[in-house]
């Protein structure tokens, strides 16, 4: 038999919320937890749930938690899965405009719109000089920490000259063998 919880019938997972419901791992649960016997706002247990989608993806959480995610269509599995594909679907469409296709080429072989595809290039573009933009400053930075060493001013000076994007300058630093103890 169930061991009875906070919920009654009123305010249980099945009356209250049956959609939800059907995500409830039964078999995972039982018997200490049933949809009859949990309540729907519950914060206290981690329950475990499966995805209707798809059987194998089971995770814990509350459900509570779980009323909150979107509309209770939410199964962190199909999410990781799902960015995934839009990641690598993106990455194949940089990769088909820089081998030259046009973009209405790439429509005709993924499914979006030539003005999605087009969207999602000059995103790539934008990020490429943002990062292009951040290497230069870095370079620069690089030069300016070179010259002021030659000066002999320690490291601390040199941080208060160019403290703003001081960690992006010490990563870029440490990738080409400096660390701060060579820079005073």
């Amino acid at each position: 038999t169930a061991i009875k919880t906070s919920a009654d019938e009123n305010n249980s997972l099945v009356s209250l919320n049956p959609n939800l419901a059907k995500w409830f791992a039964h078999d995972l649960n039982a018997p200490t937890f049933t949809v009859q016997n949990v309540h729907c706002w519950s914060n206290n247990d981690e329950l475990w749930w499966k995805c209707p989608k798809n059987e194998s993806h089971i995770f814990q959480t509350s459900p509570s938690a779980m009323q909150q995610k979107s509309k209770n269509s939410w199964c962190p599995l199909c999410y990781e899965s799902q960015k995934n594909s839009v990641k690598a679907r993106n990455q194949k469409i940089k990769l088909m405009s820089l081998s030259g296709m046009s973009n209405k080429d790439i429509a005709k072989k993924v499914p979006l719109a030539p003005q999605s595809i087009g969207k999602i290039l000059k995103s790539f573009a934008e990020i490429q000089m943002r990062d292009e933009k951040k290497i230069r400053q870095a370079e620069e930075l690089e030069e300016n920490i070179v010259s002021l060493r030659a000066e002999g001013l320690s490291h601390p000076a040199i941080g208060k000259r160019i403290s703003k994007d001081r960690k992006f300058v010490e990563k870029v630093l440490r990738n080409r063998g400096i660390t701060a103890q060579e820079q005073e």
